[in-house]
């Protein structure tokens, strides 16, 4: 999806508060899987009415997911490959991975809190979507409504 919101880079000194979490544990953040782009679009355009800003909302087509992630594996040293380890759940990434793999789009979006991320959901209602995780500031919260057949 080459939209502006869609911008985002995986390995950065600096991670984008909206990028996967291919290496830190993302928080106050919303991720949401659609299953394809025209759901991705639906999403960000029920959320802007929601006031949701372009700068709080990033969009990743399934190909842009891989590809993002093969990039990062890439440039992986022993120091992030420990980390990581200690840091991240293979378990989301894997699954993740899986619904890219599908073919699905995901949204990220920054929640300050547990009732923005309520209100997210609720005017996602209309759009099709397959996995919810929240990334709390205290708590990580997944609700799965359909598992990636791949």
């Amino acid at each position: 999806m080459s939209d502006s919101s869609s911008a985002g880079t995986i390995g950065r000194s600096r991670p984008d508060p909206c990028s996967p979490p291919w290496f830190t544990r993302p928080r106050g953040l919303l991720a949401v899987v659609l299953d394809d782009s025209d759901e991705a679009r639906r999403a960000v355009t029920a959320l802007r009415r929601a006031g949701f800003g372009a700068q709080a909302v990033k969009v990743y087509a399934g190909k842009q997911i891989i590809d993002d992630y093969r990039r990062y594996i890439e440039q992986r040293g022993v120091v992030r490959r420990m980390v990581r380890a200690l840091m991240v759940d293979e378990e989301s990434i894997n699954l993740y991975l899986a619904y890219a793999r599908d073919g699905c789009s995901a949204v990220w979006i920054r929640v300050p809190d547990h009732d923005a991320a309520n209100r997210a959901v609720r005017h996602l209602a209309g759009c099709h979507s397959l996995h919810f995780r929240y990334f709390g500031h205290r708590r990580e919260r997944a609700i799965i409504l359909r598992r990636p057949t791949s």
